[in-house]
């Protein structure tokens, strides 16, 4: 047996030399940091399950990109002050073994000046190497590249200097469109973009948009401009300027002969910035100063040259090896903070959570398996009650992958997936829904990441236990919008014991209150709802109202408050995200899929892509009365300039499902 284990190990091992893709086991490896320290990975270890994951970042140390997010405060505190700090191993170093110091000095000074706690977990956690990090990493970062991004400008007159070619640092996605692996990018970023060129115009630039309305109407070019001439205003003023009002394609900066490259848009929302949905407009980058570049222009007629972005890959990236010695991948990097580092090792470090949390005993009901495309229907059997009444917390554990072997191979957009139930029937209750449209008797929902393939959550279902306990059939329907790329969603139900405040209760009755089925619009029409009239039980002790709540189209980016009376109380859910360009980034180590091919980050209403939706829960037991008839209403509001107002988005969509559960002593007969 020792000797079969002993076979299979090695025969893995070597196989992984060969071809490396996510799950695998990453073979042995050794790493030596600039402190003098060792750390050496090994499939031998008979301890792996205890191992610390580890997230490796290896730099080309010559490319903007990578350059920007080692060297730019902003983004190195980014890293640093992610919040919870993951107890994750960090190894950085250059893909070539050339010298770290650089980088390794600019993050220990700024760590220097930050609190003790941050201090200490660093000191721990992050390590720099000194050398090349040996065959295994190399032929990892080999297969799983990050990108080196050029511009490319050409002559359109005969007998001018020859081509150049020189590194670029694109503008903040989403300030600016980007040609990469994004959601909004026109092609594949290994393809020069345009494919044929374009023309670029050197222009002198302006900061009075009054100025450039009367000036060049740039439709159809590029516009070039030379930051070495000393401008009173922004980059981005200037961008928002050439783009916004003159109708350039894009914008190209080069910046001043002394200065280091810029971020363009570092600290912008997309509301703010110059890409205006149209996935070949609203470019911006920006080059350092040049030379043949500025001779180019000056001896071509109207300062007019062909300009290419031209994209390659390059070794290195991000690498992450989970505790049991497993590859992961750890998303895009679409944007040149560090900050992509700390989430990647947030993320992994919650899965090493969630495993750990699988492995507690409890009772498995598998719902949906391999389940694909926009429909599924299950009809499954139900323990007895007697059984599941000998545990007192209820959860729905999902998974959402797609088709083949690697994030680019899923789909790039958020969609929503909505699962409902309905017990003690054997007969589909699936509706022909559009994904504006929730079932009144949903249980879950999940969306969508952007190109990201690790979706893995536990949602708390302990509500409806009541539903659960009298049936013998349950119908589980799935309702899905998919745009290309087939996603794979698993569902399973697990009932176990743990200490909470509902320990001592037992749901016994549900009642459904407010739902999007009709009123889903978010404008003038959609607080036109009934009161409800709902009876208790009399032997009622604990109520509970469970919602799901999500915003749509134009009240995505837009707060929302949600209103629950009940008689004489009232309960609000009101969601402030959409105001914080981090809202989703912020929720990586509770389960949100990091760095995702898309402004994964930014909050949203309710929701973000990439996660399950949490339920609302409420205790609302103060308010019900068990003698006589409960009332019941709901009123919605959103968040315009301060101000809670009456919905008014005729493009805005709210997705709602809602209940009230009543709930029992365990001890009384129910």
């Amino acid at each position: 047996f020792c000797l079969f284990c002993l076979c299979v190990c090695f025969a893995e091992n070597e196989e992984l030399y060969t071809s490396f893709l996510p799950g695998q086991l990453v073979p042995d490896f050794t790493l030596n940091f600039t402190d003098g320290s060792q750390y050496t990975h090994s499939l031998r270890n008979n301890q792996s399950m205890e191992r610390i994951p580890v997230a490796i970042f290896t730099i080309n140390a010559t490319d903007p990109f990578s350059y920007f997010m080692l060297t730019n405060p902003e983004s190195i505190q980014s890293f640093l002050t992610v919040d919870p700090l993951p107890k994750v191993h960090v190894f950085i170093g250059t893909n070539d073994g050339t010298n770290v110091e650089p980088f390794s000095a600019a993050i220990w000074r700024i760590l220097s000046a930050m609190p003790q706690h941050i201090r200490t977990h660093w000191t721990q956690y992050l390590r720099f190497i000194s050398a090349e990090v040996g065959d295994t990493v190399t032929s990892i970062m080999s297969q799983w590249p990050t990108l080196s991004r050029s511009l490319t400008v050409s002559p359109l007159t005969e007998g001018s200097p020859s081509i150049v070619t020189i590194p670029r640092l694109d503008g903040h996605f989403q300030f600016c469109n980007i040609v990469e692996w994004s959601n909004h990018s026109p092609q594949p970023p290994t393809r020069p973009y345009p494919p044929n060129g374009a023309k670029m115009l050197k222009v002198n630039g302006t900061c009075s948009a009054s100025a450039a309305a009367t000036s060049t109407n740039l439709k159809g070019y590029w516009a070039f401009i030379d930051l070495e001439v000393g401008f009173p205003c922004s980059v981005e003023d200037l961008a928002k300027n050439a783009v916004l009002i003159q109708n350039a394609t894009g914008v190209v900066f080069m910046a001043s002969r002394m200065d280091s490259l810029k971020l363009i848009g570092q600290n912008a929302f997309e509301q703010s910035g110059i890409w205006n949905g149209d996935d070949n407009q609203g470019f911006c980058s920006m080059v350092s100063y040049s030379d043949a570049l500025k001779n180019m222009f000056s001896v071509n007629r109207n300062s007019v040259v062909n300009v290419t972005l031209t994209t390659s890959p390059q070794p290195g990236g991000i690498v992450l090896v989970d505790s049991s010695g497993r590859l992961r991948e750890a998303g895009a990097l679409l944007n040149p903070s560090l900050s992509i580092l700390g989430y990647a090792a947030q993320e992994v470090e919650y899965h090493e959570r969630l495993n750990k949390n699988l492995t507690e005993p409890a009772l498995v009901i598998p719902v949906f398996y391999n389940a694909i495309g926009e429909s599924a229907s299950e009809n499954i059997s139900i323990p007895s009650k007697a059984i599941l009444q000998q545990f007192n917390y209820l959860e729905i554990e999902a998974t959402m992958t797609c088709r083949g072997m690697t994030d680019l191979d899923c789909d790039k957009w958020d969609h929503v997936h909505s699962v409902s139930m309905v017990c003690g029937t054997k007969t589909s209750n699936q509706q022909t829904l559009s994904e504006a449209n929730v079932s009144p008797h949903e249980v879950a929902r999940y969306i969508t990441p952007y190109r990201r393939r690790v979706g893995h959550w536990l949602t708390p279902a302990t509500l409806l236990f009541n539903q659960l306990d009298e049936a013998s059939y349950c119908v589980f329907d799935l309702v899905a919008t998919d745009n290309g790329s087939p996603w794979v969603f698993e569902m399973n139900l697990r009932a176990r014991n743990v200490e909470n405040e509902m320990q001592s209760l037992r749901p016994i009755s549900q009642q459904l209150l407010f739902n999007s089925t009709v009123f889903k619009t978010f404008d003038s029409t959609y607080n036109t709802r009934p009161t409800l009239h709902v009876e208790a039980p009399t032997n009622m002790v604990g109520a509970y109202l469970r919602a799901l709540i999500t915003g749509h189209g134009t009240m995505e980016f837009t707060p929302s408050r949600h209103v629950f009376e009940i008689n004489n109380g009232q309960y609000n859910v009101t969601f402030m995200d959409p105001l914080d360009q981090n809202g989703c980034a912020k929720k990586v180590s509770l389960g949100v899929e990091a760095n995702g091919h898309g402004a994964f980050e930014f909050g949203r209403d309710g929701w973000c892509n990439g996660f399950h939706v949490p339920p609302v829960e409420i205790d609302v037991a103060n308010h019900i009365d068990r003698n006589q008839t409960n009332l019941i209403r709901y009123h919605a509001y959103e968040y315009v300039n301060g101000e809670w107002v009456e919905p008014q988005e005729t493009g805005g969509e709210m997705r709602l499902s809602s209940s009230i559960v009543f709930l029992v002593n365990k001890t009384t007969p129910v």
